[in-house]
């Protein structure tokens, strides 16, 4: 098997990347690592690897440098400790973190194999080559990020390798199976059912707007700033996106990406 490195998304062939990328995972894909790279996150540097067998692709991989205050999952009692340590000394439990994925939360690993039966040969030189860099840029950590309950029989062969396996940050996700909003609330007990309902009548007399944008450009520095409202009231916090970033999803997603708007009518 051979390993090509690359340092940016941008000197591989988009069509070439995305030929083993599944069509339902758009955060896979060359354009959505496109806007990650070009979105200055956390200073961020970053490397994509190819792996060929017999000339033919058959897997490749994300990777991302930043630093990192390791206090992040800490209780908030010792995170005011060290926010307060780092007054003297800036430094204070902050590493240098090499991750296989991207500093965006996903929900999904940073390698794509197009075939299960090349997965360990991949992960087995994917893992060399990481222990490589992560010699080059110093990493005092190494972290293979959001990998799926899917994947964990197989990357459990990294424990092996010395790894250990910890929960990932807290996360949400649904799967959509319904047809309609109202067959999801039919699915729905009673009770919960009324919660939705009570909530929507809430709603309604605080004449609130929903509007779900295809392009949403022009809400940019609005979105950012809500956004960064709710990361500053976090308790864990992970990477902190740019107003870039939302701009580089709308237009390199372009018709893939939505924004869903709230607005408060207060005529």
């Amino acid at each position: 098997m051979i390993l090509n490195i690359h340092n940016s998304i941008e000197e591989i062939d988009e069509r070439f990347w995305d030929s083993i990328i599944p069509s339902n995972e758009i955060i896979k894909t060359h354009r959505f690592l496109k806007a990650v790279e070009h979105s200055n996150i956390n200073g961020c540097e970053y490397y994509y690897l190819l792996f060929h067998e017999n000339g033919n692709l058959v897997a490749n991989a994300s990777l991302f440098v930043m630093d990192f205050f390791l206090d992040v999952i800490a209780p908030t009692p010792i995170k005011r400790i060290c926010q307060s340590l780092r007054q003297v000394f800036p430094n204070f439990l902050k590493v240098s973190l090499l991750g296989c994925g991207t500093p965006v939360a996903t929900c999904a690993s940073g390698v794509t194999v197009s075939e299960k039966l090349y997965f360990k040969d991949v992960l087995t030189l994917l893992t060399q080559k990481v222990l490589e860099i992560g010699k080059d840029v110093k990493a005092d950590c190494i972290l293979f990020k959001e990998c799926t309950q899917k994947e964990m029989e197989d990357f459990d062969m990294l424990q092996v390798m010395g790894f250990i396996k910890l929960d990932s940050l807290p996360t949400s996700f649904l799967d959509i199976h319904w047809k309609s909003f109202d067959e999801y609330l039919r699915s729905l007990k009673k009770k919960y059912r009324l919660f939705v309902k009570n909530d929507f009548a809430k709603l309604n007399n605080k004449r609130i707007k929903v509007e779900v944008c295809e392009d949403f450009g022009n809400h940019i520095d609005r979105i950012w700033q809500l956004y960064i409202n709710v990361y500053n009231r976090a308790e864990v916090k992970f990477e902190c996106l740019t107003p870039q970033f939302f701009k580089n999803i709308n237009e390199y997603l372009a018709s893939e990406s939505r924004a869903i708007i709230v607005w408060l009518d207060k005529d």
